[in-house]
């Protein structure tokens, strides 16, 4: 004590101290059971307290009786809003703002790196790189009255089981003498871990590449980011505040959909390396005999741009395949740039998904499929210039439809933002006669469906 406080002699009152280190302490010192109560006076103190408490645990319990009956209220106008909100519910948009006729010249920004070829560069890397396969979808073509339907299985592109390799990879190999370090903003971790995982295997960086990510980013897919060799950094708020944070620390150079970054010449560069996927696409199906004339693809990233681009401004092949992009419900961003007045209703529920309008989640899984508007203007405009139709699916279809891949004879793992997004569309599309007369969906249709992502997150995969 003394010791602690750094109290000197001339402060301490020696008298009294000696007459301390005199006394008696044995009287201070007690037993355990000396601070024991005996029966009687127990039973007295918990008759004097027992009101006490009694009020208290009855106040404890009205409390919680009216938490849960908030709570009760809460989900009940939830479920009454949902339901309304669901009735009257628009899946379906026809973009009339198609164009009939494009160039190159309308997409500067595009036109010079969409015309290299990325395969070269890629095989210098991926030097054994072959062909994703194309599974056939035999058990779907006659319910849903198309000629074929094919799946491009992007899953088997790499340990990766996703198509972001590819672009992330070229971008990368295109720009690798002016970037030390690499950074992204990503709305559910895929496309981070891929730039995470080509930072590390592929230009040999020293330094992880940061991945920024949304807090509600699912716990597993964040882990897959740092088992790529990233470094996961999570922002509060949505994919927007993700680009702002990742921006503003400017830790590397930012590879991402939203081309934020000033560099010259990097947008276009993930289209490139994407447009790899439609070239094998074309060849194999023309192998097989046959052209495309409707091709689904799901919305956030720059796939749905590069395919416009190869089939309206580089391939040959007239007519030119209908193009539909799938959107999350509850987040579209081309859904809600087209007029109101353009809207369909929710197609009858189809025997494939069971009832389409069940209990929804609004904290949805399908952040893959957001996109925003800081996504390059040429890419926007490119998509509006060309796609047919933009619509929306729900979780629990598209939950449905990963189910239905596995079960095909071919089993296809598909992630929730994979195939089952644009199967899902598909099969509403076939059960609405007015999309089917508009789309002009019918027997002699060649239906295209590209597999983005494999079973990337296996936990909620195997809960599915």
């Amino acid at each position: 004590f003394y010791d602690e406080f750094e109290i000197g002699e001339d402060f301490i009152d020696q008298e009294l101290l000696q007459s301390v280190d005199e006394m008696d302490t044995s009287m201070f010192m007690m037993d355990d059971d000396d601070f024991q109560l005996g029966e009687d006076e127990q039973v007295q103190v918990q008759f004097k307290n027992q009101p006490m408490i009694q009020q208290q645990q009855q106040q404890q319990q009205e409390i919680e009786q009216q938490e849960q009956y908030n709570r009760r209220q809460e989900e009940r106008r939830n479920q009454q809003d949902e339901t309304e909100h669901l009735k009257n519910a628009k899946l379906y948009v026809i973009n009339n703002r198609k164009r009939k006729k494009i160039s190159k010249a309308d997409y500067p920004h595009l036109r010079k790196p969409m015309d290299k070829n990325a395969i070269t560069l890629l095989r210098r890397v991926f030097p054994n790189m072959q062909p994703t396969p194309i599974v056939r979808l035999t058990a779907f073509e006659d319910t849903l009255h198309v000629k074929r339907i094919f799946v491009k299985d992007e899953s088997r592109r790499s340990d990766l089981k996703s198509f972001h390799v590819l672009g992330t990879t070229y971008t990368m190999l295109s720009t690798q003498a002016t970037a030390k370090n690499y950074t992204c903003a990503t709305n559910d971790g895929n496309f981070g871990r891929a730039v995470a995982w080509t930072s590390n295997v592929i230009m040999k960086r020293t330094e992880p590449a940061i991945v920024y990510m949304p807090m509600d980013t699912p716990k597993k897919r964040v882990e897959s980011v740092f088992q790529a060799g990233g470094q996961p950094a999570l922002c509060s708020g949505d994919y927007t505040q993700a680009i702002n944070k990742c921006q503003q620390e400017d830790r590397g150079m930012m590879i991402s959909e939203a081309y934020q970054q000033p560099l010259p010449m990097l947008p276009g560069r993930l289209m490139c390396g994407y447009k790899v996927i439609v070239q094998e696409l074309a060849h194999q199906l023309n192998d097989a005999g046959c052209e495309p004339t409707h091709i689904f693809v799901q919305a956030g990233s720059s796939l749905p741009a590069a395919i416009a681009y190869y089939y309206h401004l580089i391939a040959t092949q007239k007519p030119v395949p209908k193009l539909i992009l799938v959107e999350s419900f509850f987040h579209p961003f081309f859904f809600k740039l087209l007029d109101n007045t353009q809207d369909m209703q929710a197609p009858p529920n189809h025997p494939l998904l069971g009832f389409t309008h069940g209990p929804q989640v609004k904290n949805t899984r399908l952040q893959g499929l957001h996109h925003h508007a800081p996504l390059l203007h040429d890419e926007i405009q490119l998509i509006m210039d060309t796609f047919d139709m933009f619509l929306r699916v729900f979780d629990n279809s598209v939950q449905r439809c990963m189910k239905l891949l596995f079960q095909n004879q071919q089993q296809i793992y598909s992630g929730e933002t994979g195939a089952a997004a644009s199967l899902t569309a598909l099969i509403w599309s076939a059960s609405y006669v007015d999309v089917r007369e508009t789309l002009q969906l019918n027997r002699n249709s060649n239906v295209v469906i590209i597999n983005t992502e494999g079973d990337v997150d296996t936990e909620f995969f195997g809960s599915v």
